[in-house]
């Protein structure tokens, strides 16, 4: 999957066939990389007012930041770990706070891990719940 260093502001430009996103603000968890950050550009190219970027890693996110602002959204980055249920009402506080409202949620955030019924411990299985699970149906 490709990640942070593999698209340039230059390749974020406004997509020709949709613009569904025009004038919207989305929240999209776990962007600094991966799946969440491609679905962020995504919905830069088709147009977005505002995005919030979340993840574990500032440095990511400043860098992911900074390319979709130069393609001209105004973004916001929130350093989150969304195993601690405080970090949803941190996410929230920060969209509500730069903007006002949220059109769009993508929960994107997850971890993953291959394991069997022997040898996953239960304080992992729970931590898993709580990123991919858990945290966004409480909120």
């Amino acid at each position: 999957m490709a990640g942070t260093g593999s698209m340039s502001a230059s390749n974020i430009s406004p997509s020709p066939t949709s613009r569904r996103m025009t004038g919207k603000v989305a929240v999209v968890t776990g962007s600094t990389q991966g799946l969440g950050e491609m679905i962020a550009r995504q919905f830069v190219a088709e147009g977005a007012t505002g995005i919030v970027l979340t993840g574990r890693n500032r440095a990511r996110g400043e860098k992911v930041k900074s390319a979709l602002e130069r393609a001209g959204t105004k973004v916001v980055f929130v350093e989150a770990d969304l195993a601690q249920v405080d970090s949803a009402k941190k996410i929230m506080a920060a969209t509500d706070e730069s903007f006002g409202r949220i059109d769009t949620l993508v929960n994107s955030a997850a971890i993953t891990d291959r394991g069997t019924i022997l040898d996953t411990t239960p304080e992992f299985f729970d931590q898993m719940m709580a990123i991919n699970l858990t945290l966004c149906c409480n909120h």
